[in-house]
């Protein structure tokens, strides 16, 4: 990445094809300018990423005014992190249990886990994690289930591909509908210019009618 940070902060930078692959597929290296599809795993759990990613949802429910899909996606993106930090402290203890090095335990506290490193009562270390873990599970389950219900009172069940799909169809549309005169690019347009369009088009439909 070198000196410059090119990690995306807000809808006026980030392709409207980048936010939805980071929302869809909960995979925060779409924010990063560099990313086409391959490498930069370091970015996979990058906090400045996952703040970025907030904030731009943020700002593209409040341009577009239609943040119940938004709501969906966010809460199952914040699953997804969750879970991949129970499979991160699961994979800890596995590996402690393999090689029984006392100091592999001290790495819980990467994931937010709280364990005294002074403490040299193994086993209450290992039965504290093992506690949190359980909590943290249970926080899994019930994000579950609050997230079956969310769902099921909107009509956001669309797999991701179909998404990505009526992206294209969309961009085709504003071409037409707003006789633009050149080629709306997914993988450019910002996502702040893509809501404007929408806007527009609405205005234009609501212009027509009347």
């Amino acid at each position: 990445m070198g000196n410059r940070d090119t990690r995306r902060p807000s809808v006026l930078y980030i392709p409207v094809y980048d936010f939805y692959k980071a929302i869809l597929y909960s995979d925060l290296r779409h924010l990063v300018k560099e990313f086409d599809g391959n490498g930069f795993d370091e970015y996979k759990d990058d906090v400045v990423l996952k703040e970025n990613l907030n904030n731009i949802i943020k700002e593209s429910a409040y341009l577009s005014n239609d943040t119940k899909t938004l709501k969906v996606k966010k809460k199952q993106f914040s699953l997804l992190q969750l879970e991949f930090k129970y499979d991160g402290i699961k994979t800890i203890l596995n590996m402690y249990n393999i090689v029984n090095d006392v100091k592999l335990l001290e790495l819980v506290i990467d994931f937010g886990f709280k364990v005294n490193i002074n403490d040299t009562d193994v086993i209450e270390k290992v039965k504290n994690i093992k506690l949190q873990l359980k909590r943290l599970k249970n926080k899994i389950n019930i994000s579950k289930l609050n997230l079956e219900k969310i769902i099921k009172k909107t009509d956001s069940d669309n797999k991701a591909e179909d998404i990505m799909m009526m992206l294209d169809k969309e961009a085709l549309f504003f071409e037409r509908y707003l006789e633009l005169g050149y080629m709306v690019d997914k993988k450019v347009i910002t996502l702040e210019r893509w809501i404007r369009m929408r806007q527009m088009a609405s205005e234009k439909k609501k212009a027509l009618e009347n």
